[in-house]
């Protein structure tokens, strides 16, 4: 059995790409979250002009 050890490089390696990813996937997120919000804002706003 193969046991990834602290300071190996493939440790460091799979480290680096994990984090990557976990970056991407909370840039996204955070992304189409600002886009839901801001689109749920306008949306609010073009319904009061409506109901006026």
């Amino acid at each position: 059995m193969y046991v990834l050890k602290k300071d190996s490089l493939p440790y460091k390696y799979y480290k680096k790409r994990i984090y990557n990813i976990f970056k991407v996937l909370i840039y996204s997120f955070s992304a189409t979250n600002e886009l839901i919000l801001t689109f749920c804002f306008y949306q609010d706003k073009f319904d009061i002009k409506n109901t006026l």
